[in-house]
């Protein structure tokens, strides 16, 4: 909800021109695409099913849109001097590297041993969609982000604002969850809280650190 509430005033800013606004409501739709992508394909069967569907359908057009629509050329233009290009890189890069290795971790044994990942003990269904999400899609982008970023190339520029928005997000989102599950008496895994914990507040850091450098003239669209 939160971030749903966030999303109103940022489109309202992005319509205006706002470059921060811009990007940063393509991280926001990045974090419901794949929200609403392991809704839809993962959650039990239930009531709001076609909401899901509905929802899964919407912000993936509206992020295909979004991406496919940029200038990256301009994007990089407003950004200054002094961005912290490489800073951010690392940041990037050090996040795919522990999802990578958080995930295998539970991963290996299995393939090794059979035994049965945690999370998927824990959620008792066939499979884990975080695996196939963080694996197949958000390691390869943040991978390519980083490393664009780092050679000054545009697209590394638009990557970077959408992977550190949706890192913020993701991160909040799993603390707000894991709060609510200890209260509700469900055992949590204070290991991965506090790895949540890590990522929300150093998606927040990097976030502001970056679009700090991103000079906020109403006007200068990047969008064709």
């Amino acid at each position: 909800m939160l971030v749903l509430g966030t999303l109103v005033p940022v489109v309202k800013a992005a319509r205006r021109g706002s470059p921060r606004a811009m990007l940063v409501w393509l991280g926001l739709l990045g974090y419901l695409a794949y929200t609403y992508t392991g809704a839809a394909f993962a959650y039990a069967f239930n009531a709001l099913f076609l909401v899901y569907v509905a929802l899964f359908s919407l912000t993936g057009a509206a992020l295909i849109a979004g991406l496919s629509g940029i200038d990256a050329v301009a994007v990089r233009a407003w950004f200054d001097a002094r961005t912290p290009r490489r800073g951010v890189a690392a940041f990037l890069a050090a996040m795919s590297v522990a999802l990578c290795l958080m995930w295998m971790s539970q991963i290996v044994p299995f393939l090794t041993d059979g035994i049965l990942p945690p999370m998927i003990e824990l959620a008792k269904t066939p499979t884990v969609f975080v695996f196939v999400l963080d694996l197949g899609v958000v390691v390869p982008l943040a991978s390519i982000a980083a490393w664009w970023l780092w050679q000054d190339r545009p697209w590394g520029y638009v990557l970077a604002a959408f992977i550190v928005v949706k890192a913020a997000t993701m991160g909040l989102a799993l603390v707000a969850m894991t709060a609510f599950a200890a209260r509700a008496g469900v055992k949590v895994e204070w290991a991965m809280a506090i790895a949540w914990a890590v990522l929300a507040a150093a998606g927040l850091a990097v976030s502001i650190w970056y679009f700090s450098h991103c000079v906020d003239a109403p006007g200068r669209r990047a969008v064709t």
